[in-house]
């Protein structure tokens, strides 16, 4: 919410606000530690009430509640459960509210396995840095092995981050010192596809192209409907296909404003008749649908037209589109087919492609 530097301001604000306001307290507490908002604070009882008041009276909008430790000596602090157990001494382990759900990302939703294997690093090396003892740090992490099996992560794949996880904490300053870190040339976004994206991803990073995947399957996607659906036929920046009634032929095109305007056009083109050379030779260029009907006499199957893709802003993104799905549909009467899409990617499209080699080997 608000603008992106507001987090910035705010703790510039926060660092100032507490230096006026323990500055000009005494005693100053023993211990103050502030997480944005949240602060650990160490000092006597007795002077609970009176440093609350003074905070509370720096600023008219900053105002603190406070709560003390249970029977137990122990206090909550963000994540960690920190408690007291002689003096000047700490022992801490990991928190969870009374109301935690031990709901994790489910293992069989559609994000690369490498996001899965992050969430069970994160909850290790939280588990490893909070705990002081090896009894809290067992403890913990069979708290995690259980949660997430019940999200159903394979017993075998948490076991095996852990292990490697418990390693390289031993390792740590070992390690530290003997990273090099990668230094890739460019990065790129691209939409997460099991298996493909995994491939593409180890492609790219061989030639210096680091690669970030991005959802294309969310529930956001599925549920989530602010607007009235829009008649495809009314968008813009649309690619669509145009059938002929009387053969097998089809028309594929692009265009950036709504596609009712763009087929009117063709509509009217498709009524010049051949007593009118000028406008045949504008026909030409203008709508290969219309002069394959004019050709050949043949009408248009205006009521079977399908929009193919849609929210395509950008031109040469459209063009490119168009190519693929040209060089995709057999039977196809634009004038130049698939120029935008390089030979070596062809092989990748079945359709078309298994038509050319009919045709190469004589059958059509």
């Amino acid at each position: 919410m608000g603008s992106p530097i507001s987090p910035i301001v705010a703790d510039i604000f926060m660092d100032s606000w507490e230096n006026s306001a323990l500055n000009t307290f005494n005693p100053t507490p023993k211990i103050w530690w502030r997480y944005v908002d949240d602060t650990f604070t160490v000092l006597k009882t007795e002077h609970i009430s009176s440093f609350l008041t003074h905070i509370n009276s720096q600023v008219e909008g900053i105002k603190f509640t406070f709560e003390s430790e249970n029977e137990q000596g122990e206090l909550a602090m963000l994540d960690c459960k920190i408690k007291r157990i002689e003096e000047g001494k700490l022992h801490t382990s990991v928190y969870r509210k009374p109301t935690h759900s031990n709901r994790y990302l489910d293992f069989n939703s559609s994000h690369p396995l490498t996001v899965k294997a992050g969430l069970v690093k994160c909850l290790t090396n939280r588990a490893v840095a909070l705990s002081s003892t090896k009894k809290d740090l067992n403890d913990e992490l069979k708290q995690i092995e259980e949660a997430l099996v019940l999200n159903n992560y394979p017993i075998k794949f948490i076991r095996k981050i852990i292990k490697g996880q418990k390693q390289n904490k031993n390792n740590c300053e070992t390690s530290n010192n003997n990273i090099n870190k990668k230094e890739y040339k460019s990065s790129t976004v691209i939409p997460y596809k099991e298996g493909t994206s995994e491939t593409l991803r180890r492609i790219l990073n061989k030639i210096g192209i680091r690669v970030a995947f991005k959802p294309t399957n969310s529930l956001r996607d599925k549920l989530c409907r602010l607007k009235d659906p829009v008649d495809p036929i009314r968008q813009n920046n649309i690619i669509y296909k145009i059938p002929c009634n009387d053969c097998e032929v089809n028309y594929i095109g692009q265009t950036s404003r709504s596609g009712v305007v763009r087929l009117s056009e063709h509509k009217n083109l498709a009524k010049v008749r051949m007593v009118d050379p000028e406008k045949i030779n504008n026909l030409e260029k203008s709508s290969a649908i219309a002069m394959h009907a004019l050709t050949h006499n043949h009408t248009i199957g205006w009521e079977r037209v399908k929009i193919l893709k849609s929210n395509l802003g950008r031109w040469r993104e459209r063009l490119i589109t168009e190519s693929l799905f040209i060089e995709s549909t057999p039977n196809t009467c634009n004038r130049n087919d698939s120029s935008l899409i390089p030979e070596i990617w062809k092989i990748l499209l079945p359709i078309k492609s298994s038509e050319n080699q009919e045709k190469n080997n004589g059958t059509i």
